[in-house]
């Protein structure tokens, strides 16, 4: 008898114990199978995409190509204004004359504006021609070309050659 009580308390005091073991761990909707052989594995992480690649600066080519493009875009609006002047000059219209005016001046700020950017291309490579000439050593002393006058550069070629003087 003694045997039963001290089974029977230490049932009762083990119950509580079990029944509150569940409700401090975190709750788990998984089936009992999930639980035998395990769960679906995690997904993997989101990949980290690469950063963009520096861009290239604009080769002469780039900045030819462009301006011409350019141009060619501006001369099709001041033929299109010239048109619109034109017909108002043969109809006496006044204000679709003023509408020309005002377009070709529209059309003249866009052209500045787009290739407001391409000259300083052009300067950069002035200012770095202008960097080596600097840095450039001069002729050894009592060379003949010591007492010619160094040459400047006027211009440049279409092809974009230098120009001396």
């Amino acid at each position: 008898m003694h045997r039963t009580v001290i089974l029977t308390a230490w049932l009762v005091a083990a119950i509580p114990l079990s029944a509150a073991e569940p409700a401090l761990a975190e709750p788990t909707s998984t089936s009992w199978y999930q639980r035998t052989f395990g769960s679906k594995p995690a997904p993997a992480p989101a990949p980290v995409p690469a950063p963009a690649p520096a861009e290239k600066p604009p080769t002469w080519s780039d900045v030819s190509r462009s301006l011409d493009q350019e141009r060619a875009v501006y001369m099709e609006r001041l033929q299109f204004c010239t048109r619109l002047r034109q017909i108002a000059f043969e109809s006496g219209d006044e204000e679709l004359r003023k509408k020309a005016e005002m377009l070709e001046e529209q059309a003249e700020q866009v052209f500045v504006k787009r290739t407001s950017k391409l000259p300083t291309i052009v300067q950069d490579v002035r200012a770095a021609e202008a960097n080596l000439e600097q840095r450039k050593p001069g002729p050894p002393a009592g060379s003949a070309s010591a007492s010619a006058a160094p040459s400047r550069i006027a211009g440049r070629q279409p092809n974009g050659r230098p120009v001396r003087e």
